[in-house]
């Protein structure tokens, strides 16, 4: 596969050979009685080993950037709220968790990178709407966890698509406040 992708990575079928693949796992997936999510992941997953991720990336971006709200409908519009939510606390407890725990981790991961601190800020509330993993995992769950989970993950996706957007000035108002106080 890597040579096949190396030797045709320009030509104008690879998007749609991409797009197959996905589609053939899922497929795959599904006639295992898996998720169809899990399929297109684990698709994602193998092409991204094989060398050519960065220029694969390229091809995919502007598909992605098209077919990701509609995803997002998609599934925010197949939540049934018939089932009943586990517990509103357990959700909230969970989603301040979730967005704390990725700043967090993307605030010390960069400062172990070597990020300045206002970078490393940047970096932090920009990492908090990456949760793809969440979808496969919801996707996977029982009945009675998908919409718990469902709600879950449309609402992490807008507060981190927010937070995304406003990462650079978020990060520049938090450092000059932290710097004047005398904390860094």
């Amino acid at each position: 596969m890597d040579v096949f992708i190396g030797r045709y990575i320009t030509r104008d079928f690879m998007p749609l050979f991409a797009i197959a693949i996905a589609l053939i796992f899922a497929g795959i997936a599904e006639a295992m009685d898996l998720s169809k999510l899990l399929g297109a992941f684990l698709a994602g997953v193998m092409l991204s080993e094989t060398g050519t991720s960065r220029e694969m990336g390229k091809i995919i971006t502007p598909i992605k950037d098209l077919s990701l709200p509609f995803f997002f409908f998609w599934f925010g519009t197949s939540i049934t709220f018939g089932t009943g939510i586990v517990s509103p606390t357990a959700l909230i407890v969970l989603i301040i968790w979730a967005i704390a725990a990725k700043i967090a981790v993307g605030f010390w991961g960069g400062r172990l990178y070597g990020l300045s601190f206002k970078s490393a800020l940047r970096a932090a509330f920009s990492l908090v709407p990456r949760g793809e993993f969440s979808v496969v995992i919801a996707a996977l769950a029982e009945a009675a966890l998908r919409v718990f989970l469902g709600i879950y993950i449309v609402v992490t996706a807008f507060i981190g698509v927010y937070l995304f957007r406003k990462a650079p000035v978020m990060a520049d108002h938090l450092s000059r406040t932290l710097k004047n106080r005398g904390w860094i």
